[in-house]
């Protein structure tokens, strides 16, 4: 696994999201690591076990999901990552049956590490673009 905050995005992003491999997912995140939904500031998810989850049903429902790096910038113990996702919806998504339609979304993610791992993250998703893509909203 490649050092420092920005090796620790790269793998989760290359080797997590893309290639799903949960080993990944549990190095990358604390174990008391806590996601935040940006504009409500709520925890969505708590714990490495949590995330490595949620990459599996998006991956279930994105069998050929593919996250692309668009820019990181790293200061100090943070780095923010915007990043672009695409993938045919082949399973249920945000309980939304599969529409076989492939959709493509971007978001930006704020990480804050604490001893090379990602303690907190706040994750911006353009959502309403792929429900639009896949055919939930006109």
């Amino acid at each position: 696994m490649a050092s420092g905050a920005r090796g620790v995005v790269e793998d989760m992003i290359t080797r997590g999201w893309n290639a799903g491999d949960m080993e990944v997912v549990e190095r990358c995140y604390a174990r008391n690591c806590v996601s935040y939904a940006i504009t409500s500031g709520l925890a969505e998810r708590t714990g490495a076990d949590a995330q490595k989850a949620w990459v599996t049903r998006t991956r279930e429902a994105f069998p050929d999901l593919h996250m692309t790096i668009e820019s990181i910038h790293v200061s100090r113990d943070r780095a923010v990552t915007r990043w672009r996702a695409t993938g045919t919806q082949r399973g249920e998504w945000l309980g939304l049956p599969p529409t076989s339609r492939k959709a493509t979304w971007g978001g930006i993610t704020i990480h804050r590490f604490m001893a090379n791992r990602i303690q907190e993250e706040w994750v911006s998703t353009d959502i309403a673009h792929a429900l639009q893509e896949l055919g939930y909203v006109a």
